[in-house]
């Protein structure tokens, strides 16, 4: 299967498109660090498809930058509690 690009689901429903230079082995459910606006953002791949590079057409995407490890799953399942309860 084409891994080249992938979409991203955050927090608030937003999705994104990314490549995946790295060829990360991916599936629907994982969790992506990506490059973000101001560094780097965390989410989950909603999609793996071929069909993903028609939708994206001939756009300069951000990047995968690495899966996460378990400390970086922690500190994103800490923030989002904090999130809830600020909330």
């Amino acid at each position: 299967m084409d891994n080249n690009i992938i979409e991203i689901k955050f927090k608030g429903e937003r999705k994104e498109l990314y490549s995946n230079p790295q060829q990360f082995p991916f599936k629907v459910g994982d969790y992506a660090i990506v490059q973000a606006d101001k560094g780097e953002d965390l989410g989950r791949v909603n999609q793996v498809s071929p069909l993903l590079h028609k939708k994206n057409g001939h756009s300069k995407l951000k990047e995968i930058i690495r899966k996460p490890n378990k400390e970086a799953l922690i500190r994103f399942a800490k923030n989002r509690n904090e999130e809830v309860k600020g909330s």
